[in-house]
Protein backbone atom coordinates (compact mmCIF):
# COMPACT_ATOMS: atom_id res chain seq x y z
CA UNK A 1 0.00 0.00 0.00
CA UNK A 2 0.78 3.81 -0.62
CA UNK A 3 1.51 5.50 3.02
CA UNK A 4 1.72 9.25 1.77
CA UNK A 5 -0.87 11.20 -0.46
CA UNK A 6 0.24 10.63 -3.97
CA UNK A 7 -0.58 11.88 -7.62
CA UNK A 8 0.34 9.95 -10.51
CA UNK A 9 0.43 11.82 -13.52
CA UNK A 10 -0.61 9.67 -16.88
CA UNK A 11 0.73 10.22 -20.15
CA UNK A 12 0.66 8.01 -23.72
CA UNK A 13 3.19 6.48 -22.23
CA UNK A 14 1.64 4.97 -19.35
CA UNK A 15 -1.15 2.92 -21.88
CA UNK A 16 1.56 2.22 -24.45
CA UNK A 17 3.07 -0.79 -22.29
CA UNK A 18 -0.49 -2.35 -22.80
CA UNK A 19 -0.50 -1.27 -26.63
CA UNK A 20 -2.18 1.18 -27.18
CA UNK A 21 -0.83 4.12 -29.19
CA UNK A 22 1.78 7.04 -28.51
CA UNK A 23 0.64 10.68 -29.61
CA UNK A 24 2.82 10.33 -32.32
CA UNK A 25 1.30 7.04 -33.58
CA UNK A 26 -2.37 8.35 -32.61
CA UNK A 27 -1.78 11.45 -35.16
CA UNK A 28 -0.96 8.49 -38.14
CA UNK A 29 -3.98 6.60 -37.08
CA UNK A 30 -5.87 9.63 -37.29
CA UNK A 31 -4.94 10.72 -40.49
CA UNK A 32 -5.17 7.31 -42.23
CA UNK A 33 -9.07 7.60 -41.24
CA UNK A 34 -9.80 10.83 -41.90
CA UNK A 35 -7.81 10.85 -45.57
CA UNK A 36 -10.36 11.26 -48.41
CA UNK A 37 -10.94 9.01 -51.31
CA UNK A 38 -13.70 9.49 -54.49
CA UNK A 39 -16.58 7.07 -53.50
CA UNK A 40 -19.39 7.11 -56.33
CA UNK A 41 -17.99 9.88 -57.95
CA UNK A 42 -17.78 12.40 -54.42
CA UNK A 43 -14.91 12.79 -52.36
CA UNK A 44 -15.14 11.20 -48.89
CA UNK A 45 -13.81 9.93 -45.58
CA UNK A 46 -11.69 6.67 -46.04
CA UNK A 47 -12.99 5.08 -42.82
CA UNK A 48 -16.72 4.16 -43.64
CA UNK A 49 -17.88 4.47 -40.18
CA UNK A 50 -16.85 7.88 -39.70
CA UNK A 51 -18.52 9.04 -42.69
CA UNK A 52 -21.86 7.36 -41.82
CA UNK A 53 -21.58 9.63 -38.72
CA UNK A 54 -20.52 12.60 -40.33
CA UNK A 55 -23.93 12.06 -42.80
CA UNK A 56 -25.66 12.16 -39.14
CA UNK A 57 -23.92 14.85 -38.19
CA UNK A 58 -25.47 17.52 -40.91
CA UNK A 59 -28.94 16.96 -38.79
CA UNK A 60 -27.48 17.57 -35.81
CA UNK A 61 -27.78 20.96 -33.72
CA UNK A 62 -25.18 20.41 -31.30
CA UNK A 63 -22.66 19.60 -33.96
CA UNK A 64 -23.67 22.68 -36.01
CA UNK A 65 -25.64 21.42 -38.78
CA UNK A 66 -22.91 21.85 -41.44
CA UNK A 67 -23.01 20.29 -44.86
CA UNK A 68 -21.46 16.86 -45.63
CA UNK A 69 -18.56 18.56 -48.35
CA UNK A 70 -17.65 21.04 -45.58
CA UNK A 71 -16.97 18.25 -43.15
CA UNK A 72 -15.03 15.73 -45.67
CA UNK A 73 -12.77 19.07 -46.71
CA UNK A 74 -11.72 19.75 -42.28
CA UNK A 75 -11.41 15.85 -42.37
CA UNK A 76 -8.69 15.85 -45.09
CA UNK A 77 -7.12 19.55 -43.23
CA UNK A 78 -6.68 17.37 -40.60
CA UNK A 79 -5.41 14.55 -41.84
CA UNK A 80 -2.20 16.51 -44.09
CA UNK A 81 -1.75 18.57 -40.59
CA UNK A 82 -0.88 15.85 -38.72
CA UNK A 83 2.46 15.01 -39.35
CA UNK A 84 3.12 18.82 -38.76
CA UNK A 85 1.39 18.38 -35.19
CA UNK A 86 3.26 17.88 -32.07
CA UNK A 87 -0.30 16.08 -31.01
CA UNK A 88 -4.20 16.04 -32.34
CA UNK A 89 -5.07 17.61 -29.22
CA UNK A 90 -2.78 20.52 -30.18
CA UNK A 91 -4.43 20.67 -33.87
CA UNK A 92 -7.72 20.87 -32.44
CA UNK A 93 -6.88 23.77 -30.04
CA UNK A 94 -5.32 25.78 -32.97
CA UNK A 95 -8.75 25.65 -34.41
CA UNK A 96 -11.06 25.93 -31.05
CA UNK A 97 -13.47 28.39 -33.23
CA UNK A 98 -13.76 25.51 -36.54
CA UNK A 99 -16.71 22.87 -35.41
CA UNK A 100 -16.13 21.32 -38.28
CA UNK A 101 -12.42 20.70 -37.42
CA UNK A 102 -13.65 19.42 -33.73
CA UNK A 103 -15.99 17.22 -34.79
CA UNK A 104 -14.03 15.12 -37.55
CA UNK A 105 -10.99 15.11 -34.72
CA UNK A 106 -13.07 13.82 -31.70
CA UNK A 107 -15.26 11.07 -33.98
CA UNK A 108 -11.58 10.00 -35.22
CA UNK A 109 -10.11 10.04 -31.62
CA UNK A 110 -13.04 7.93 -30.33
CA UNK A 111 -12.84 5.47 -33.15
CA UNK A 112 -9.22 4.83 -32.91
CA UNK A 113 -8.99 4.59 -29.04
CA UNK A 114 -11.98 1.87 -28.83
CA UNK A 115 -10.22 0.18 -31.35
CA UNK A 116 -6.93 0.03 -29.82
CA UNK A 117 -8.65 -0.93 -26.51
CA UNK A 118 -9.77 -3.90 -28.91
CA UNK A 119 -6.41 -4.85 -29.76
CA UNK A 120 -4.82 -3.83 -26.44
CA UNK A 121 -3.08 -6.37 -24.50
CA UNK A 122 -6.11 -5.96 -21.75
CA UNK A 123 -8.60 -6.99 -24.00
CA UNK A 124 -9.94 -11.13 -23.92
CA UNK A 125 -13.17 -12.33 -25.25
CA UNK A 126 -14.10 -13.13 -21.67
CA UNK A 127 -13.86 -9.65 -20.39
CA UNK A 128 -11.43 -10.51 -18.26
CA UNK A 129 -7.90 -10.00 -18.70
CA UNK A 130 -5.13 -12.74 -19.42
CA UNK A 131 -3.14 -11.21 -16.58
CA UNK A 132 -0.06 -12.89 -17.43
CA UNK A 133 0.30 -11.26 -21.11
CA UNK A 134 0.67 -7.79 -18.61
CA UNK A 135 3.04 -9.29 -16.35
CA UNK A 136 5.72 -6.71 -16.96
CA UNK A 137 3.62 -3.79 -17.24
CA UNK A 138 2.80 -0.96 -14.48
CA UNK A 139 -0.52 -2.58 -14.62
CA UNK A 140 0.77 -5.53 -12.60
CA UNK A 141 3.60 -4.17 -10.54
CA UNK A 142 1.62 -1.38 -9.39
CA UNK A 143 -1.58 -3.62 -8.46
CA UNK A 144 1.26 -6.01 -6.12
CA UNK A 145 2.19 -2.40 -4.63
CA UNK A 146 -1.03 -1.60 -3.55
CA UNK A 147 -2.28 -5.60 -2.50
CA UNK A 148 0.83 -5.79 -0.25
CA UNK A 149 -0.70 -5.89 3.68
CA UNK A 150 -4.33 -4.88 2.03
CA UNK A 151 -6.24 -7.76 3.08
CA UNK A 152 -9.67 -8.70 1.94
CA UNK A 153 -10.87 -7.17 4.81
CA UNK A 154 -9.26 -3.93 3.94
CA UNK A 155 -9.22 -3.86 0.56
CA UNK A 156 -11.66 -0.40 0.99
CA UNK A 157 -8.56 1.39 1.56
CA UNK A 158 -6.55 0.41 -0.88
CA UNK A 159 -6.49 3.43 -3.18
CA UNK A 160 -7.26 5.93 -0.13
CA UNK A 161 -3.81 7.47 -0.39
CA UNK A 162 -4.31 7.46 -4.46
CA UNK A 163 -5.03 10.03 -7.14
CA UNK A 164 -4.37 10.01 -10.89
CA UNK A 165 -4.71 12.64 -13.53
CA UNK A 166 -5.19 10.86 -16.77
CA UNK A 167 -4.36 12.42 -19.95
CA UNK A 168 -5.19 9.25 -21.64
CA UNK A 169 -8.62 9.31 -23.49
CA UNK A 170 -8.90 5.05 -23.06
CA UNK A 171 -10.16 3.06 -19.65
CA UNK A 172 -7.42 0.87 -19.37
CA UNK A 173 -6.64 1.74 -15.62
CA UNK A 174 -10.47 1.64 -14.79
CA UNK A 175 -10.49 -1.33 -16.73
CA UNK A 176 -7.08 -3.31 -15.32
CA UNK A 177 -7.88 -2.49 -11.60
CA UNK A 178 -11.45 -3.37 -11.61
CA UNK A 179 -10.24 -6.81 -12.90
CA UNK A 180 -7.67 -7.17 -10.46
CA UNK A 181 -9.09 -6.97 -8.07
CA UNK A 182 -11.92 -8.92 -8.76
CA UNK A 183 -9.43 -11.96 -9.94
CA UNK A 184 -7.33 -11.28 -6.45
CA UNK A 185 -9.72 -10.78 -3.64
CA UNK A 186 -12.43 -13.09 -5.17
CA UNK A 187 -14.99 -10.01 -5.10
CA UNK A 188 -17.90 -8.87 -7.13
CA UNK A 189 -18.61 -6.27 -9.34
CA UNK A 190 -20.37 -4.00 -6.95
CA UNK A 191 -17.23 -4.71 -4.21
CA UNK A 192 -13.84 -3.97 -6.98
CA UNK A 193 -16.08 -0.77 -8.42
CA UNK A 194 -16.44 0.46 -4.97
CA UNK A 195 -12.64 0.47 -4.22
CA UNK A 196 -12.70 2.53 -7.73
CA UNK A 197 -14.71 4.58 -6.82
CA UNK A 198 -12.87 5.59 -3.71
CA UNK A 199 -9.75 6.94 -5.41
CA UNK A 200 -9.84 10.17 -7.75
CA UNK A 201 -9.31 9.45 -11.30
CA UNK A 202 -9.65 12.71 -13.65
CA UNK A 203 -9.48 12.38 -17.19
CA UNK A 204 -9.11 16.36 -18.51
CA UNK A 205 -9.74 15.60 -22.01
CA UNK A 206 -12.59 12.95 -21.35
CA UNK A 207 -12.56 9.45 -22.36
CA UNK A 208 -13.90 7.45 -25.08
CA UNK A 209 -16.94 5.58 -23.51
CA UNK A 210 -18.64 5.71 -20.36
CA UNK A 211 -17.33 3.52 -17.66
CA UNK A 212 -19.86 2.76 -15.61
CA UNK A 213 -21.17 6.33 -14.76
CA UNK A 214 -24.77 6.71 -13.63
CA UNK A 215 -25.24 3.08 -14.94
CA UNK A 216 -24.29 3.86 -18.53
CA UNK A 217 -21.10 1.51 -19.99
CA UNK A 218 -19.64 0.33 -22.88
CA UNK A 219 -17.77 -2.53 -22.55
CA UNK A 220 -13.52 -2.59 -22.34
CA UNK A 221 -12.63 -3.57 -26.06
CA UNK A 222 -15.86 -3.81 -27.83
CA UNK A 223 -16.16 -2.17 -31.44
CA UNK A 224 -18.56 0.73 -32.03
CA UNK A 225 -20.97 0.00 -35.01
CA UNK A 226 -23.08 2.74 -35.00
CA UNK A 227 -22.79 6.06 -36.52
CA UNK A 228 -25.07 7.28 -33.57
CA UNK A 229 -23.68 6.23 -30.67
CA UNK A 230 -19.89 7.24 -32.51
CA UNK A 231 -21.15 10.67 -32.49
CA UNK A 232 -23.02 10.40 -29.15
CA UNK A 233 -19.24 9.69 -27.57
CA UNK A 234 -17.16 11.84 -29.56
CA UNK A 235 -19.42 14.69 -27.31
CA UNK A 236 -17.27 13.30 -24.31
CA UNK A 237 -13.95 14.34 -25.94
CA UNK A 238 -12.42 17.72 -24.38
CA UNK A 239 -10.43 20.34 -25.65
CA UNK A 240 -8.13 22.10 -23.62
CA UNK A 241 -10.14 25.17 -24.18
CA UNK A 242 -13.20 23.56 -23.21
CA UNK A 243 -11.58 21.83 -19.97
CA UNK A 244 -9.52 24.99 -18.51
CA UNK A 245 -12.74 27.11 -18.82
CA UNK A 246 -14.81 24.64 -16.54
CA UNK A 247 -13.23 25.12 -13.31
CA UNK A 248 -15.49 23.23 -11.92
CA UNK A 249 -13.55 20.04 -13.52
CA UNK A 250 -10.47 21.20 -12.55
CA UNK A 251 -10.97 21.95 -9.20
CA UNK A 252 -10.55 18.45 -7.87
CA UNK A 253 -7.78 17.45 -9.59
CA UNK A 254 -5.95 20.97 -8.18
CA UNK A 255 -6.99 20.01 -5.14
CA UNK A 256 -5.40 16.48 -5.30
CA UNK A 257 -2.01 18.44 -6.81
CA UNK A 258 -1.89 20.91 -3.78
CA UNK A 259 -2.39 18.39 -1.43
CA UNK A 260 0.16 15.81 -2.30
CA UNK A 261 2.86 14.69 -0.38
CA UNK A 262 4.38 12.50 -3.82
CA UNK A 263 3.69 13.80 -7.21
CA UNK A 264 5.00 11.12 -9.86
CA UNK A 265 4.58 11.82 -14.18
CA UNK A 266 4.72 8.15 -15.86
CA UNK A 267 4.60 8.45 -19.56
CA UNK A 268 3.93 11.71 -20.14
CA UNK A 269 5.31 14.26 -22.84
CA UNK A 270 5.52 17.44 -21.27
CA UNK A 271 3.16 19.35 -23.53
CA UNK A 272 3.06 23.19 -22.10
CA UNK A 273 -0.64 22.90 -22.52
CA UNK A 274 -1.01 20.14 -20.47
CA UNK A 275 1.58 20.82 -18.23
CA UNK A 276 -0.29 23.87 -17.41
CA UNK A 277 -3.86 22.61 -16.48
CA UNK A 278 -2.43 21.15 -13.59
CA UNK A 279 -0.55 24.12 -11.83
CA UNK A 280 -2.91 25.35 -8.96
CA UNK A 281 -4.00 28.74 -8.63
CA UNK A 282 -1.93 29.78 -6.30
CA UNK A 283 1.28 27.46 -8.31
CA UNK A 284 1.47 25.81 -4.54
CA UNK A 285 2.41 21.86 -3.85
CA UNK A 286 3.10 20.07 -0.72
CA UNK A 287 4.89 17.82 -2.45
CA UNK A 288 8.18 16.54 -0.98
CA UNK A 289 9.10 14.57 -3.66
CA UNK A 290 8.36 14.83 -7.37
CA UNK A 291 9.71 11.67 -9.86
CA UNK A 292 9.28 11.98 -13.87
CA UNK A 293 10.00 9.58 -16.37
CA UNK A 294 11.79 10.62 -19.73
CA UNK A 295 12.58 7.19 -21.22
CA UNK A 296 14.20 8.14 -24.47
CA UNK A 297 14.51 11.69 -23.87
CA UNK A 298 18.19 13.66 -24.74
CA UNK A 299 19.64 15.36 -22.44
CA UNK A 300 18.82 18.60 -23.57
CA UNK A 301 15.07 17.72 -23.31
CA UNK A 302 15.36 16.53 -20.06
CA UNK A 303 17.08 19.66 -18.69
CA UNK A 304 14.18 21.90 -20.37
CA UNK A 305 11.56 19.39 -18.30
CA UNK A 306 13.34 19.31 -15.06
CA UNK A 307 12.65 23.63 -15.21
CA UNK A 308 9.18 23.51 -16.36
CA UNK A 309 8.16 20.93 -13.43
CA UNK A 310 10.12 23.66 -10.85
CA UNK A 311 8.43 26.67 -12.37
CA UNK A 312 5.11 24.47 -12.25
CA UNK A 313 5.62 24.60 -8.48
CA UNK A 314 7.76 26.79 -7.44
CA UNK A 315 6.57 27.10 -3.26
CA UNK A 316 6.83 22.96 -3.69
CA UNK A 317 9.14 21.79 -1.09
CA UNK A 318 10.37 18.98 -3.49
CA UNK A 319 11.78 22.01 -5.20
CA UNK A 320 13.02 24.01 -2.55
CA UNK A 321 15.25 20.64 -1.25
CA UNK A 322 16.00 19.64 -4.74
CA UNK A 323 14.35 16.44 -4.69
CA UNK A 324 12.91 16.85 -8.01
CA UNK A 325 13.79 13.79 -10.02
CA UNK A 326 13.88 12.45 -13.35
CA UNK A 327 14.13 8.90 -14.60
CA UNK A 328 15.01 7.52 -17.80
CA UNK A 329 13.01 4.44 -17.70
CA UNK A 330 9.88 3.07 -19.27
CA UNK A 331 6.81 3.21 -16.57
CA UNK A 332 7.06 -0.50 -15.68
CA UNK A 333 10.89 -0.19 -14.81
CA UNK A 334 10.43 2.96 -12.75
CA UNK A 335 7.63 0.69 -10.71
CA UNK A 336 10.10 -2.06 -10.42
CA UNK A 337 12.72 -0.10 -9.06
CA UNK A 338 11.02 2.41 -7.51
CA UNK A 339 7.83 0.42 -5.59
CA UNK A 340 9.56 0.46 -2.59
CA UNK A 341 10.26 4.42 -2.07
CA UNK A 342 7.16 5.35 -3.36
CA UNK A 343 5.00 2.94 -0.92
CA UNK A 344 7.20 4.38 1.74
CA UNK A 345 6.38 7.86 3.94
Amino acid sequence: MIKSRTVFVLGAGASKEVRLPTGDELKSDIAKKLRTEKRNGLHAVSDTLLQSALMHAVNDAEWGRDTLPNYVKAAQRIADAMPLTKSIDNYIEAHEQDARVKLCGKLAITNCILEAENKSLLRSSSQVPDFSRVSETWFNHFFGMLSEACPRSKIETMFENVSMVNFNYDRCVEHFFTEAIRCYYNCDLATADACIGAMLHVHPYGTVAPWREHKSYWPFGDLIRSPEDLLDYAKRIRTYSEQSSAPEGLSALHSAIAGAETIVFMGFAYHPMNMSLLQPADRTSAARRIYATTHGMSDADRRAIDRQIRDLFPQCPAVSSDNVHLINARCNEFFRDYSRLLASR
